[in-house]
């Protein structure tokens, strides 16, 4: 298995058909998303606010590993509120 995909590109299989009930497309996102164990997303974008304040925007990278960690790197030093 490779650092993000694994070596057999774990195959979807073949599109239904048929349009799937709401209970076989459950669990075929199920099945699928079990093959997932690495995400991770570029460009993310956290915006806070609580009741009417608004704090500053954050801009940086989400990965995200099975059973593992969680790790978000902020790209914009600037936009970090003075109170973390």
């Amino acid at each position: 298995m490779g650092l993000f995909r694994p070596k057999d590109n774990g195959g979807v299989g073949a599109i239904p058909s048929e349009k799937p009930t709401p209970v076989e497309l459950v669990r075929f996102l199920n099945r699928n998303a079990e093959k997932i164990n690495v995400l991770e997303c570029s460009d993310i974008t956290i915006d806070g606010k609580q009741g009417n304040q608004s704090a500053p925007t954050i801009y940086g990278d989400l990965v995200c590993q099975k059973n593992r960690a969680i790790s978000v790197s902020r790209r914009n030093s600037s936009a970090i509120p003075p109170w973390t």
